[in-house]
Formats: C-alpha cells, sequence, structure tokens
C-alpha cells in the first residue's frame, strides 16, 4: 500500500491549470460584452437608432494584452467611439492604474534585481492582488522569449526608408572578481514612409566602434532588411565605416543637432546672444521645401557670418552638401524627422530616466534583455 501523501496545494495547481484557459475566456467574452454596453450608453442610442449628436460607432481595436488577476488574456476586441465634428477618437476605456503599476514592478524586478517574493508582496499589500512568486517568474520569462521572438522577425528588403542609429553608455555592477565598468547599448530605430518609427534591434558592445555598428547591421541584414536609403546617425566615423561594409549603397545623414555643436566650437566670440543668433539662422536653411532653396539660404548664411566667423563659415561650406542628404530624398513631408538622432534621442532619454532607478547592470546579457522589457513595457502601457 502506497502511503505517499498528495500536497493539496499540488491538486489545487493542478485543477486551476486545467480551468484555466476556460476561466480566461470567459473573462474575456464577459469584458467585451460589457465594453460594447458601456458605448451603447455613451452614445445614447441602439445600433440601427438615428439620433442628433457628433458621436459615432467607430469599429474595434485589438489590445494585445491585458493583465488580470487570474491571469493575461490575450486578443481583447474593444469598441471605439470617434466624435465627428472635432475628428478624433473619444476615449472612453482606460486601464486601471494597479495594472500599469504592477506591470512596472514586474520589469523592477528584472531590471533592478528584486526578488519576485518582493514584488508578491508588493502586490498583496497595495493592490490586493494575490499571485505567486512563480506565477511572476512565468510573466517576466514569457515577456522576455515574446521580445527574443521578436528580435528574430524578418523585414522585406525595404520595410524602412531610414534607420537612425544611436547609443547610450550603461554602467555595469561591480563584482568580486570585476570591477564596475560601462557599456555601449547601440540601438536601431527604422522610419517608415510617412514617418512612423520603431525600434528594430540593439546591440551590446564594449565600445561605439566600427565592429559594435557592423554587428547591429549585419543583424538587420540577416533578418531580410537587405536596402537601407538613409542612414542617420551622429556623425562618428565608426557608423561611416560599418555602413560601407554592411548597406555601401546607404546615404549617410549626419545629425544636424551635433553638427551644430561642432560648428559652436570654432566661434571665436561665444556669448550667449551670437550662439542663439547662429542657432536661429542655422534652423532656418533646413526648413528648405528642397534642395536648390537650402544651397540659396546656405549661400546666404554664409554671406553673413563670413566677415565675424571665417572658421566656422569654412567647417560649415565643408559639410553642408552631406547636411542636406534628407532633402535630396524627396521625402520632404516628414523630412524633418531625418534632420537629426531625436527619434533615438527620445527614446533613450525616456530609457535613462527609467534605469536611473537602479543601480545598474549584472552583465552585457542583462543590459540587453533589460532593453527588451522595457519596449514591452512601454507597449503595455
Amino acid at each position: 500500500m502506497n502511503k505517499k501523501k498528495v500536497a493539496l496545494s499540488s491538486l489545487v495547481g493542478q485543477a486551476w491549470e486545467q480551468l484555466k484557459g476556460t476561466v480566461l475566456e470567459e473573462i474575456r467574452q464577459q469584458v467585451e460584452g460589457l465594453a460594447k454596453a458601456e458605448r451603447e450608453t455613451r452614445l445614447g442610442r441602439g445600433r440601427h437608432e438615428r439620433k442628433p449628436g457628433p458621436l459615432r460607432r467607430w469599429g474595434y481595436k485589438l489590445r494585445k494584452v491585458l493583465l488580470t488577476p487570474w491571469g493575461m488574456i490575450q486578443g481583447l476586441r474593444l469598441p471605439r467611439i470617434r466624435d465627428v465634428e472635432q475628428k478624433c477618437e473619444v476615449a472612453f476605456l482606460s486601464s486601471e492604474r494597479s495594472e500599469a503599476r504592477l506591470a512596472e514592478m514586474l520589469l523592477a524586478s528584472t531590471l533592478g534585481g528584486m526578488s519576485y517574493r518582493k514584488v508578491v508582496n508588493w502586490a498583496r499589500r497595495h493592490l490586493g492582488m494575490v499571485i505567486s512568486a512563480a506565477w511572476v517568474g512565468r510573466v517576466v520569462e514569457a515577456a522576455a522569449a515574446r521580445m527574443e521572438r521578436r528580435r528574430q522577425e524578418r523585414f522585406s528588403a525595404r520595410a524602412f526608408e531610414a534607420v537612425v542609429v544611436d547609443a547610450v553608455w550603461v554602467h555595469y555592477r561591480r563584482s568580486p572578481g570585476r570591477r564596475s565598468r560601462s557599456g555601449a547599448l547601440l540601438v536601431a530605430i527604422g522610419v517608415e514612409f510617412g514617418g512612423a518609427f520603431r525600434v528594430l534591434d540593439w546591440q551590446v558592445a564594449d565600445h561605439e566602434d566600427r565592429a559594435a555598428y557592423q554587428a547591429l547591421f549585419q543583424r538587420l541584414y540577416e533578418r531580410g532588411l537587405e536596402e537601407v536609403p538613409l542612414i542617420v546617425a551622429d556623425g562618428c566615423g565608426s557608423v561611416r565605416a560599418a555602413a560601407e561594409i554592411v548597406y555601401p549603397l546607404a546615404q549617410l545623414q549626419p545629425c544636424l543637432r551635433h553638427w551644430l555643436q561642432n560648428l559652436e566650437v570654432s566661434l571665436h566670440q561665444r556669448s550667449w546672444l551670437h550662439r542663439r543668433r547662429l542657432r536661429r539662422d542655422f534652423w532656418w536653411i533646413y526648413e528648405a521645401e528642397n534642395v536648390e532653396q537650402a544651397e540659396r539660404w546656405a549661400l546666404h548664411f554664409i554671406r553673413r557670418w563670413a566677415r565675424s566667423e571665417p572658421d566656422l563659415v569654412r567647417h560649415f561650406s565643408q559639410g553642408f552638401d552631406a547636411s542636406i542628404t534628407f532633402l535630396k530624398s524627396g521625402l520632404r513631408t516628414w523630412s524633418y524627422r531625418l534632420r537629426t538622432t531625436n527619434l533615438a534621442e527620445g527614446f533613450f532619454r525616456n530609457l535613462r530616466r527609467f534605469l536611473g532607478r537602479f543601480p545598474g547592470f549584472l552583465s552585457p546579457e542583462h543590459s540587453e534583455r533589460a532593453l527588451g522589457l522595457y519596449l514591452l513595457g512601454a507597449e503595455l502601457n
């Protein structure tokens, strides 16, 4: 006779795993039904009734993930309302604040080295949610796996009109056998026709050098992005050297903001007012609608500053032709996004603000994973 006892918690866990799919599907259907009822209440009329007012039904949107105390619901179909007079969507559904805070804590548990048990205690104390450390671990691991799958997705031969690349310097923690050190996290952002953009891939490296950028470009090429018409970078030679190997036909647009900073170094008079005038005249050139107009305005700029700042004018003349590469591509309606690396800079600014709460990364692999989970958290919130 077998006298081994079976733990009740094990039986409860088995029962929950068997019922989990059915329960989450039922919750999804109930939430969709309640959302439709809320839309009808806001509109104040049935589906085929006519009633004056600016609000109209506007189809549905698909929410990828909804975090609940019972698990993650995927593929939630939520109704939308549009104001035809204001020509905008009317938001009548919003995520619960506790959901966003819990998602942030899950990311913090990985990025900051916080234990899953602390996350469980925090959720129970502040949100009244009963979750397990194993569940938290599964959510974080599933998020990491999802981002890794995304990094393996293939692109079409020319999926993006431009690629913006830049780097952020990160700090690695000190360990008993290693001193603290810094590293570079290189990020490529793709710009689609029309100006929409998204993060394509990233690469960790010890230095912001040619080998690191070549590895990043090679990953994009192997994923199917065989043609890149324009690469926007901060002007460092490492990007140019790497692009000549992987994307030899791509044109390189230097970041105008970085170039202006370099031009200001050659000023003889560096007062605040003098630099303000320079910036005003400089950016005025790049508001041109085409190359010919930019060249005329650049000639006016040279005549205006030649007498007082000859060194600045010489450096400007040498780099001007490369600085208007974004105008040569014929994408004027949204080419303002390609004048600088501000796409990457804005992304890095938010990333630095988020990571500033943590003491640093454990390893380069940890920084790669942290960036992936950060992107996932930005999608969920």
